[in-house]
């Protein structure tokens, strides 16, 4: 829907916000190993701290989400991956 894709946008942007503000230097590697066009991947995260989701939300692309159940009740971002 129209708002789902607004709230990502907004995430995105957010996310980007955050690595800026708490990380001296961050950077994104691999996107050009990313599909071109509308063909269909899997990011799969690590979980090596929090940060995987804003990571996730800074690429900034169309994403659905799978994720235990519990995740998505949670205040914030899990109310986003919807």
């Amino acid at each position: 829907s129209n708002v789902r894709m607004q709230a990502h946008r907004a995430c995105g942007r957010i996310s980007g916000l955050l690595f800026r503000t708490f990380f001296d230097k961050y950077e994104i590697e691999g996107t050009e190993k990313l599909p071109k066009g509308s063909e269909p991947f899997i990011i799969v995260a690590n979980h090596q701290s929090m940060m995987d989701v804003a990571a996730i939300f800074a690429l900034r692309l169309k994403a659905a989400w799978v994720a235990k159940t519990a995740v998505f009740v949670i205040p914030g971002v899990g109310w986003l991956m919807w």
